[in-house]
């Protein structure tokens, strides 16, 4: 304008001073604007018409040559170059992009875009826009490939139903819970998978998918045949129900109780050895009494009880609970 004072004050000492322009009043200086010569944004000294808004309108050979973290347009980055930069930044570097449309946490937060942005997870190099954001989708690799702790065919594809996308590596095991589909206790607890996850126990080596969970005798009924510690388990007849004896929570067979439910063993006169009442060796069906209750002593008792026989099989039936009467 020819009002002269609109920038220069009548008081100022030359016209140099200029004092009175606010350049905020046509455009706010912030950022590399504040320092950039005014002949960078005015050309041929053109001081009238440069355009204010938007960005692109003075940036967009900036945007179409922007390689730097990512390629713009392969990325189709929109023009309006504030989504991302600042206007009160002092260089373009100093950009915030929000990655709304996947998180970035645990290892994510930390790669290097062309990380996850060129193959083998994009499926093209210096790729932006199509990336996949399924874990499944990036990760069929790693699923595919993956043996520690086990391998996991048959496993679910929904990678987040084990591994939390906060965890720092794979290796982390995230948030596999093994009680949703067996309840680890005593010496489950402290097994490496690959003892229950392979024969005997499981149908097929590294099996991790349809290993039995009842009844106990589906995983151990070879232990059942073989045992012989404290007794012949086949030859005392046990059922093969295992927690009928032994706790899931015991750390080992050995703790296994015993419930002497068909005849009274725990006090009295009949808190022996095994061995004193079941006299053949490794047959705990048979039994005998007449050991210990001589005929002498029993046939005195028993005058004038009809049917009364010196025999084991006859004690047993009048006195199943142990006592006299």
């Amino acid at each position: 304008p020819t009002t002269c004072d609109t920038c220069h004050k009548n008081t100022d000492a030359t016209w140099l001073l200029a004092s009175a322009f606010a350049h905020a009043t046509y455009f706010p200086l912030a950022g590399a604007h504040v320092t950039a010569p005014c002949a960078q944004c005015h050309k041929n000294g053109n001081f009238i018409s440069v355009p204010t808004s938007p960005c692109s309108a003075c940036h967009q050979n900036d945007y179409n040559t922007a390689k730097t973290p990512v390629d713009h347009i392969a990325s189709s980055f929109p023009t309006t170059c504030d989504s991302c930069h600042k206007f009160s930044d002092a260089t373009w570097m100093l950009a915030t992009f929000s990655h709304t449309t996947f998180p970035l946490v645990g290892p994510h937060a930390t790669a290097a875009c062309a990380t996850c942005h060129n193959p083998p997870y994009a499926p093209s190099a210096n790729n932006y826009t199509a990336v996949p954001t399924t874990c499944y989708g990036c990760h069929v690799r790693d699923f595919t490939g993956a043996t520690a702790p086990v391998p996991h065919t048959g496993f679910p594809t929904t990678c987040d139903t084990c591994h939390k996308n906060t965890d720092a590596t794979w290796a982390q095991k995230g948030s596999f819970v093994h009680n949703a589909y067996f309840a680890l206790a005593g010496a489950h607890a402290t097994a490496p998978c690959t003892q229950c996850h392979n024969p005997p126990y499981a149908p097929s080596p590294n099996n991790y998918i349809s290993v039995p969970t009842s009844p106990c005798s589906a995983c151990h009924l070879t232990d059942y045949n073989n045992a012989t510690t404290p007794v012949n388990h086949i030859a005392a007849g046990f059922p093969t129900t295992c927690d009928t004896c032994h706790k899931f929570s015991d750390a080992t067979w050995l703790l296994g109780t015993f419930n002497h439910t068909w005849f009274p063993i725990t006090s009295g006169n009949h808190h022996v050895p095994c061995n004193q009442c079941h006299t053949t060796a490794n047959n705990y069906v048979l039994f005998n009494c007449i050991g210990c209750h001589t005929a002498a002593q029993t046939n005195s008792h028993h005058t004038g009880v009809r049917g009364y026989v010196w025999a084991s099989t006859a004690c047993y039936s009048c006195h199943p609970n142990g006592r006299a009467g």
